[in-house]
């Protein structure tokens, strides 16, 4: 549970995050990019008609053809950047690009932030996640056991070889084993596979599932949705303006999280990404 004070810097952050959410929804409906509120967001547009009071970042699925389209108008988010992760440069944290803003720092410089070139959590961000196709059923499964298995090899490449993926010793200590692996596999080639392996049923007309290729191993197995739901766009507000969610959107919520409708309990109602509301600056 937040205090008043922490509140106010929430408010602030939600301030700039709107701010950014006007600017892509701007370029995206001027080059006809289809873009979803999703996870969080879309819970914060459907219950509050805003943002989460307690969240600080924001969830935005796309196809992957509008995915790749908004990277060719990247230029026109300025002063916002994209950040995507690429093997260049030779540290890990996870697949997901993220839309960022650098007068927004949510935590201190320290040693990890510079390992990762304050790429990660460092500043005010939109993860950016691709919905590519899934067949469901074995095969299905397979893609993604595969694509989970090239994450934990990646994750050799992480601040001080770190996996923070579970809470559990017994998982820790058996993602580290794995993750050791990776070290006997070039960095280019685990992307460069990742990435095949994401697009592996691009073709296929028949799949009904997406699932999102670039999230962290950890939710990918859950990150299954009907492509029924976003075969339709529907709108909803975040404080005065309308922005585009799916057409399905009460299905997909409701696959995830249930009554989504209802408010956590007090004690989960924190932000995820903020460790210290001290360390919160904004330099304009």
């Amino acid at each position: 549970m937040i205090d008043e004070k922490e509140k106010e810097v929430l408010d602030k952050v939600h301030d700039y995050e709107f701010k950014m959410l006007c600017k892509l929804d701007e370029v995206c409906r001027k080059y006809s990019i289809t873009y979803f509120l999703e996870a969080g967001t879309l819970i914060g547009a459907a219950r509050h008609k805003d943002f989460v009071p307690w969240d600080d970042d924001v969830d935005i699925y796309f196809k992957r053809k509008d995915y790749e389209k908004l990277l060719e108008h990247q230029d026109e988010l300025a002063p916002y950047f994209i950040h995507i992760p690429n093997p260049e440069e030779n540290f890990f944290w996870d697949f997901t690009a993220r839309l960022m803003d650098k007068r927004v720092l949510l935590k201190k410089d320290d040693e990890e932030s510079e390992f990762y070139n304050h790429t990660h959590c460092q500043y005010i961000f939109f993860d950016l996640f691709i919905m590519d196709n899934n067949p469901g059923g074995i095969r299905g499964k397979l893609q993604m056991a595969e694509l989970t298995l090239l994450y934990i090899f990646a994750t050799s490449r992480r601040y001080k070889n770190g996996t923070n993926e579970s809470n559990s010793p017994m998982v820790r200590f058996a993602i580290y084993i794995i993750s050791r692996f990776g070290k006997l596999f070039s960095f280019k080639y685990i992307f460069k596979r990742y990435d095949k392996v994401s697009r592996r049923f691009a073709k296929k007309k028949d799949c009904e599932f997406y699932f999102l290729s670039n999230v962290a191993a950890t939710f990918m197995f859950k990150s299954i949705y009907k492509k029924q739901w976003y075969r339709t766009r529907k709108e909803l507000p975040v404080r005065d303006r309308m922005f585009i969610v799916p057409g399905g959107y009460v299905e997909s919520l409701t696959s995830y999280y249930g009554d989504y409708m209802q408010l956590p309990p007090e004690k989960d109602r924190h932000p995820e990404h903020i460790e210290y509301f001290e360390d919160v600056s904004i330099n304009d």
